[in-house]
């Protein structure tokens, strides 16, 4: 995709890196913890003010943060292409940031990312990577019209997603990987919609009729395990990108 990484050695002997370094963080899963998640808007860089957030994580004892990284839109500076990077950014680094502050009071931290919606140029580049409805008409964001929803099953989540990983963990070192909602919209969840379990670029031509009832009752049970069988394998693709970025020799436990 015309970026490179660095191993874990190259990364620790950067300087400029250094501040992102995870500290001693084995096992963090099997502790009681106190968390705390900050999910930013679009426009929240320059906007909000990210020494309050940091002061609030110290004055609650915060032992682990979840920050919005990357996916639907970048709140760091990605280069890999089409990865929207907010326009109120700039040249910060909202997410690098608040990592840093993060860091610096020894607390975990895990990247969210958000794979479930694309922009138009995205969809001009890969309309393949768009999940379709029962009619075979590319679906548009319910709440925000002007975005697209990703197909779970196609080469989006597996290799394009599979990069966004790779370049979040080589850069900052984050203990995890909260990807949000990239399996609902398959018919799976509470935001599942009426329509067609189809996507172009999954390799499953077949299309089902959702009932609607968020669960896809109606569909054959081995369209079921065949869709659970995919997703569990791009979630392996990412915990692997994140084994082998990071060295960590355990992963919390997995779920959507």
């Amino acid at each position: 995709m015309g970026f490179t990484f660095m191993d874990r050695r190259e990364f620790l002997l950067t300087p400029a890196l250094a501040a992102f370094a995870a500290p001693n963080n084995d096992g963090w899963f099997d502790r009681p913890m106190r968390w705390a998640q900050l999910t930013l808007v679009e426009n929240d860089p320059g906007h909000y003010d990210p020494k309050f957030w940091l002061d609030y994580f110290r004055r609650i004892h915060a032992d682990a943060a979840c920050l919005s990284a990357g996916g639907c839109v970048a709140y760091y500076p990605t280069k890999i292409p089409l990865h929207w990077r907010s326009p109120w950014m700039g040249e910060t680094d909202p997410f690098g940031e608040l990592v840093v502050g993060c860091r610096k009071m020894n607390m975990v931290v895990v990247a969210r990312t958000d794979p479930h919606a694309v922009h138009q140029d995205v969809y001009d580049a890969h309309p393949d990577w768009i999940a379709v409805n029962a009619q075979g008409q590319k679906r548009r964001h319910a709440a925000s019209p002007d975005l697209w929803i990703t197909c779970a099953l196609g080469p989006y989540n597996f290799e394009y997603m599979t990069g966004v990983t790779k370049e979040i963990v080589s850069h900052y070192m984050v203990d995890g990987i909260f990807t949000n909602r990239w399996a609902n919209q398959m018919g799976s969840g509470p935001h599942a919609g009426a329509g067609a379990l189809r996507c172009p670029g999954s390799g499953r031509g077949d299309t089902f009729r959702n009932d609607g009832d968020g669960r896809g009752s109606d569909l054959p049970a081995e369209h079921h395990r065949a869709v659970e069988s995919r997703l569990q394998k791009v979630g392996r693709r990412h915990r692997g990108v994140h084994r082998r970025r990071v060295g960590q020799g355990q992963e919390p436990p997995q779920g959507r």
